[in-house]
């Protein structure tokens, strides 16, 4: 019985670290957008928790510590900042992956988005946006897929030069 408490101790410390290096190295360009939709959604609900209110330290440090985690998703973090700045104020009533295509280095990910409202502004019945597909386009750096763009916001903004 201490023989196998032994090896299970030795095998958790050679296995953890590996299991913790770089979790984004593995993932598919699908999983990377899936990260993606999953962290927006855990800092809304942390930003809509401390509405009103002054956020504690912890909260801070955590809210801190999930965007250092999403902005990792992107190519780099001038592409990230203004992507994610924008996703954040749409209310995202459904999100659904429907296709990944892989071109060498570059995918593209599409997803079905269904926006209930902009900011604290809700859509009413007659208003409200049909699931409209979003393109996320992907590059592979150093192993590892990256955002780099949605349907081409960051391509065709004439300000670009200054995100990168």
């Amino acid at each position: 019985m201490r023989y196998l408490q032994l090896l299970t101790v030795c095998l958790l410390i050679i296995a953890l670290p590996l299991i913790g290096c770089s979790k984004t190295e593995k993932q598919s360009p699908t999983q990377v957008v899936q990260a993606f939709q999953d962290y927006m959604e855990l800092l809304k609900a942390q930003a809509s928790r401390s509405e009103g209110e002054h956020m504690t330290e912890e909260q801070a440090k955590q809210f801190f510590e999930d965007t250092k985690s999403l902005t990792k998703l992107f190519i780099d973090e001038g592409t990230a900042k203004p992507l994610f700045g924008a996703w954040l104020l749409f209310n995202v009533e459904s999100f659904e992956i429907t296709g990944e295509t892989i071109e060498g280095d570059k995918a593209t990910v599409t997803a079905m988005v269904k926006i209930s409202g902009l900011g604290g502004i809700n859509l009413d019945a007659a208003n409200k946006q049909k699931p409209q597909e979003q393109a996320f386009q992907l590059e592979k750096v150093d192993g590892a897929w990256r955002i780099a763009d949605i349907d081409g916001v960051i391509a065709k903004n004439p300000l670009r030069g200054f995100l990168r």
